[in-house]
């Protein structure tokens, strides 16, 4: 009778640690096999007609940051929008090293401003329908 119960409970233990080990185990294998079979990296090139320029605000930290790294990846040149400090600079030389074939501009601007598009438009010289956008801002 005791081993019964010891064998039972023994067996639900064995169980509950089955179940727990497979539901950890499935809530990384999902994810993954979504990521990498299902959601595959965008062509940005393709999806926005062959697109030769980007512009990014807020460019040089953080998601804009991501953003233009990933559209050089795919052989886009990149307008690199943001305050006129340091980091915009530093960034330009890093990326630009890291792709020479491509052509990388920066704007210095305060996006707040109701000018801020035409100074963009005015420094890159770039016309407006050459070129797809991204767009981070806060």
């Amino acid at each position: 009778m005791v081993l019964d119960i010891l064998c039972t409970a023994v067996s639900w233990f064995v169980y509950t640690c089955a179940f727990l080990f497979l539901v950890n185990a499935l809530t990384f294998l999902i994810p993954f096999l979504l990521h990498t079979y299902v959601f595959t990296a965008q062509d940005l090139k393709k999806k926005y007609n062959g697109a030769k320029w980007a512009v990014v605000t807020g460019g040089s930290s953080g998601i804009g940051r991501a953003i233009t790294e990933k559209l050089a990846s795919q052989g886009i040149n990149v307008v690199i929008v943001a305050l006129a400090d340091d980091l915009l600079g530093k960034f330009k030389d890093t990326i630009s090293a890291q792709y020479p074939d491509l052509e990388f501009r920066t704007v210095g601007v305060d996006m707040s401003k109701p000018t801020a598009v035409q100074e963009i438009i005015d420094a890159t010289g770039v016309p407006n329908h050459h070129c797809s956008s991204r767009c981070h801002s806060f």
